[in-house]
């Protein structure tokens, strides 16, 4: 899916009521989810080594991914305990897999993190990382009483700007398309899906 297609998509869905709204994000996830998996299953050892577009290895992109993934899946929690606005929207209490917390001052900084820590993990490994974090994330809101149409509208209001929406929406519901924009669309050049 395109950038100008998954944002046309959204922007008439988030206007929708929220069950169709559901309806609408959660097929859009699912042929996301189907393409980035398909894709990042296919990467062998040789293409995760090459320069990217913004000259980062695949590794490096796919690993990037796979990390802001397991940082929604913290979302995700906070979301499904209730919390309206979670810590980790404004990028503080990040889980490191050694179960360290830390928060970051900007999305740069938790790049450049991820990117030094995983510089010496070897592909086989990040690969999983990935699936496995994407797999978490598409059956959280694939599952009913997981992040559900419920749980979605029981964030706190965003101001959230789309071309052809202006407005605000519970912010649940743009975590959501921020977590399918990373998979699907913003890097799908340099992970091979078509758009």
């Amino acid at each position: 899916m395109n950038h100008q297609e998954f944002t046309r998509t959204l922007s008439e869905a988030v206007q929708l009521p929220a069950n169709e709204r559901y309806g609408c994000f959660a097929g859009v996830h699912t042929a996301i989810w189907k393409e980035y998996q398909q894709a990042v299953q296919s990467i062998l050892p040789a293409r995760a080594a090459e320069a990217s577009s913004d000259g980062r290895s695949i590794a490096q992109v796919v690993g990037h991914i796979a990390e802001w993934d397991r940082f929604f899946i913290q979302m995700c929690a906070e979301f499904m305990m209730g919390i309206q606005r979670p810590r980790s929207w404004s990028l503080k209490g990040y889980l490191g897999t050694d179960g360290s917390v830390m928060d970051f001052d900007n999305i740069e900084s938790f790049n450049q993190y991820q990117m030094k820590r995983q510089a010496d993990l070897p592909w086989g490994e990040i690969q999983q990382t990935a699936l496995r974090a994407g797999e978490v994330l598409y059956c959280l809101f694939s599952t009913s009483g997981l992040m559900d149409g419920a749980h979605l509208e029981d964030s706190k209001p965003a101001h959230w700007y789309l071309p052809g929406f202006k407005g605000e929406v519970p912010l649940a519901w743009m975590v959501w398309a921020v977590i399918m924009e990373h998979e699907g669309v913003e890097h799908a050049v340099d992970l091979g899906i078509a758009g």
